[in-house]
């Protein structure tokens, strides 16, 4: 089991500017006044205001949404199928980690790096890999969640992280860390590009899904009924 923090990276976003005026238009526009520099003004700052409050709903609707899942949930949640990902996850924990190093060296290396010590990779006779989060660092939702957000500075704002297709998801471990700590900051916001799909919650609701993956919630009603025939069985 192993994770990482490195230094973030800004993501970049291309803003379309306005066409160029041709010099007879420039010459025939008129002067911006003091009126209209503070309308611009105006508008901007309530553009910033607006995507500022946008930013911290879409965190506090992920974070609503993960405390809703049940333990079993968070688990399927935070499983990843992809085999590209399982092979250069496990490749740089074994660069980092190698086999001269001993389980007390391994645990003082990884002190306070919670999510890489809970890093887990299976592989089951089908040859179908996994990567996982330990399911013992899931049972506390708000702490998980609050470590997440230490590790992850302007979490679902989009603004240093945009969210990506999964398909990009191995491209965070395309380069091996060098530190301990620099790996378990890419498997942070590996979990953070997952937990996206909470913000999908119209969508989420109607589907009762994740990935395509029925979700017993109380509000889905398949969930309901489940409960329900649970209820007479005992």
């Amino acid at each position: 089991r192993y994770i990482v923090h490195r230094n973030v990276r800004q993501g970049s976003a291309v803003v379309p500017g306005q066409a160029l005026l041709s010099s007879a238009g420039e010459s025939q526009a008129p002067s911006a006044t003091a009126t209209d520099i503070c309308d611009d003004e105006t508008y901007c700052n309530s553009l910033q205001h607006n995507m500022s409050a946008s930013n911290k709903t879409c965190a506090e609707t992920v974070r609503q949404e993960w405390l809703k899942l049940s333990f079993k949930q968070r688990e399927e949640m935070l499983r990843f199928e992809d085999p590209v990902i399982f092979e250069r996850a496990l490749k740089n924990v074994t660069a980092l980690f190698s086999s001269t190093c001993t389980g007390v060296q391994i645990a003082k290396r990884c002190c306070g790096l919670p999510l890489l010590s809970s890093l887990e990779f299976e592989q089951n006779e089908a040859g179908l890999k996994m990567t996982k989060i330990s399911s013992n660092i899931l049972e506390d939702g708000m702490a998980f969640f609050s470590t997440l957000l230490q590790m992850c500075p302007g979490l679902f704002t989009g603004k240093l992280r945009p969210r990506n297709n999964p398909a990009d998801w191995p491209a965070l471990f395309e380069t091996p860390a060098q530190e301990a700590w620099e790996l378990q900051q890419r498997v942070a916001e590996l979990i953070e590009q997952k937990l996206w799909v909470l913000t999908d919650v119209p969508a989420r609701e109607q589907q009762g899904s994740f990935g395509g993956k029925l979700l017993p919630s109380s509000r889905s009603g398949k969930g309901k009924r489940r409960a329900k025939n649970n209820a007479k069985k005992h």
